[in-house]
């Protein structure tokens, strides 16, 4: 789009922190907040870029950079009993020989 600027017109420019900014018909107006992409540890909501937020099951999520993709598992931090395998948390398997293996946060290995 575009706006009158004195007794000329002049083309919209938008911008979207984190990402790229729409551009031509899609920037509506002047100075508006409109994104078209978003880059890093932002993903596109409605016209703007929000911070991901990822999710783990049996622990702490990943958050800022280190959560890369918005609502996939992604551990930082696992709870007693369960050891990070990639980005998630699964439990830890621990053996005994003789006796009975220990389990849930007993099993620290």
């Amino acid at each position: 789009g575009y706006y009158a600027n004195g007794n000329a017109c002049a083309a919209n420019t938008c911008v979207c922190p984190n990402g790229a900014a729409k551009k031509g018909v899609a920037c509506t107006s002047n100075g508006a907040h409109l994104c078209d992409t978003c880059v890093g540890a932002f993903h596109k909501k409605g016209d703007s870029c929000a911070p991901n937020a990822c999710t783990c099951s049996n622990g702490s999520p990943a958050t800022l950079a280190a959560c890369t993709h918005h609502g996939v598992e992604n551990c930082e931090d696992c709870l007693p009993g369960f050891s990070r395998t990639g980005q998630v948390c699964v439990a830890n398997g621990c053996t005994c020989n003789s006796g009975d293996a220990e389990t849930g946060a007993a099993c620290t290995s």
